[in-house]
């Protein structure tokens, strides 16, 4: 049945819920929009992930990589306690700041620039807006008319999502100067300068019609950049930090992984051609991925009536697929408490439904953001392996309880203990 929603059936299953929220710039973000807006902005979007423009961007990540590093070895050199989860955010906002936004943030030198402080008031676990929002989206979409009519948000604060647009407006005009450099790297705000100049050239504003005009109108335009940061803050640096926590107390994998490190890279900084063949690493965050999801669940709405393994599913109806739930059930996974990479070697994974385990979702509808995501956590990873072991610290706890509540974070923290390597 998820094959058939995901995709040889996703005429049928395009579109997610709808949250009727018409605020920007919430509300056209690729998430939300449906039908043949969605295709239209997707297909604008897409190139940003491309191998191409990956590979250019991988400098840009080694940049984030390098202060990573810089930033870890006086901690390491003090007791090498390290608080995993914060560290890895303030990397994965780096790399989005310039990957994305084409700024040199720095967050985790300098927690106090606008852009670190405004960013972490929207991911900041015991915010009440955070919490606000997360159970309005995810459990009380039916209150978004009543909190309209009423005139009360329904989201994230106002003051938030203006400072963001703000930040989009002025890198945009940044960004419009430097269109005819034919050295600036085409990332993602360059990308919307050309969609935004196709949308000028097709005379945008004659038509509603996503299929009959070119470009992206500057609603979508801001939304996407609101979406590319918050779906790739978080997700990541949960994804980064719970791979390293796991390495951290299964020492067997962590010397397999130190050794393919060692073996491909030795002390060179990771290309994305050299990533690519960091196996068990990708395999460690496979892991990951099955055991923390960053996704929980994924839903899909039915745009006509269909029939699925002999059950009716009627038009409009919600169909929710429980993530988490499939990645630990012990039907599909032997032991599924245990961490265990070798369940992502090719030949495991040729043995097993590739519908069982779906971190990213499926078919194409899938997360846009995946192979960048991945990219910049190996990097991460390997970078640090070349540098440290990693241990439990005193202040490791086993096992870890992350928050359900839309984003995987754990009372107290996430440690581990980083000691440099002796490579003697």
């Amino acid at each position: 049945m998820i094959k058939d929603i995901f995709v040889k059936q996703f005429n049928h299953f395009v579109n997610r819920r709808g949250f009727d929220n018409n605020d920007e710039p919430l509300d056209t973000i690729l998430t939300v929009i449906k039908d043949d807006q969605w295709r239209h902005v997707r297909n604008y979007i897409t190139p940003t992930f491309s191998g191409k423009k990956l590979r250019q961007m991988t400098s840009l990540i080694n940049g984030a990589a390098d202060r990573l590093i810089k930033n870890l070895k006086p901690k390491v050199d003090n007791n090498g306690d390290i608080e995993i989860k914060d560290t890895c955010g303030g990397y994965t906002m780096d790399v989005i700041s310039c990957t994305a936004f084409g700024m040199q943030v720095d967050s985790q030198k300098n927690p106090n620039d606008p852009f670190v402080v405004h960013a972490k008031q929207i991911f900041e676990p015991n915010s009440f807006a955070m919490k606000y929002a997360m159970f309005v989206i995810f459990f009380a979409p039916f209150m978004m008319p009543i909190l309209k009519f009423l005139r009360l948000p329904r989201g994230f604060p106002k003051s938030l999502t203006t400072f963001f647009q703000k930040v989009v407006d002025e890198a945009l005009v940044e960004r419009r100067k430097e269109k005819d450099d034919p050295n600036k790297t085409m990332d993602f705000l360059q990308l919307m300068v050309q969609a935004e100049e196709e949308a000028a050239l097709s005379d945008l504003d004659k038509t509603e019609n996503p299929t009959k005009r070119r470009g992206l109108t500057q609603s979508e335009i801001m939304s996407q950049a609101f979406l590319f940061f918050l779906a790739g803050y978080e997700t990541t640096s949960s994804t980064l930090s719970f791979t390293m926590y796991m390495l951290s107390v299964n020492p067997e994998c962590l010397e397999k992984a130190i050794q393919e490190v060692d073996e491909v890279l030795g002390d060179e900084i990771p290309t994305y051609d050299t990533a690519k063949k960091l196996h068990y690493i990708q395999m460690c965050i496979d892991e990951s991925l099955r055991i923390y999801s960053i996704a929980p669940r994924v839903d899909r709405v039915a745009n006509d009536d269909v029939v699925l393994g002999g059950i009716h599913i009627p038009k409009d109806m919600v169909v929710a697929i429980p993530i988490s739930a499939i990645h630990m059930d012990p039907k599909y996974w032997d032991e599924p408490e245990k961490f265990d990479p070798e369940r992502f070697t090719p030949e495991a994974k040729a043995k097993r439904d590739p519908y069982v385990y779906m971190p990213f979702g499926h078919g194409p509808r899938n997360c846009i953001g995946m192979r960048l995501a991945l990219l910049e956590s190996k990097i991460a990873i390997a970078r640090i392996l070349q540098n440290f072991s990693l241990t439990k610290s005193p202040k490791t706890k086993e096992p870890v309880k992350p928050n359900k509540l839309g984003q995987l974070r754990v009372e107290g923290g996430l440690w581990v203990k980083m000691t440099p390597r002796n490579k003697e």
